[in-house]
């Protein structure tokens, strides 16, 4: 996996997969390594990336574990710093490089209710 908190082509980073996972869940009797899933493999083994073959359900599960659940929990920590501080103090100032390089700020403008997230909530629109 990989990714930056910056998009855009000022961001581009060719070193971005360098090391990266990059999983692959092919389907049922399915060889990545026949025609042009090979070629696709290989591709992405020139960007730098570690390529691994998984089962869908494993890779679902390993991407609850790794990505999605460490996210959620930075998320809720967000919002009670806001809900317990105010959306104006200097949280991030004050929480130093940790807190600064975490994705949990960006991440906690939606709000942990709604159905989907909209780019016009604010950090103060965080309810959980």
């Amino acid at each position: 996996m990989a990714g930056k908190e910056q998009a855009g082509v000022d961001f581009a980073d060719a070193d971005l997969f360098e090391g990266a996972a990059w999983l692959f869940t092919p389907l049922p009797r399915q060889n990545v390594h026949a025609g042009l899933s090979d070629e696709f493999v290989h591709c992405v083994e020139k960007l730098g990336a570690k390529v691994a073959i998984l089962d869908p359900v494993v890779h679902d599960r390993f991407c609850a574990w790794i990505s999605h659940l460490p996210q959620m929990i930075s998320t809720a920590v967000a919002a009670t710093l806001v809900d317990e501080f105010g959306a104006d103090a200097p949280l991030l100032d004050i929480g130093g490089r940790a807190l600064r390089s975490s994705r949990a700020f960006p991440a906690a403008r939606i709000r942990c209710g709604a159905t989907s997230p909209s780019p016009t909530n604010t950090i103060s629109d965080t309810h959980c």
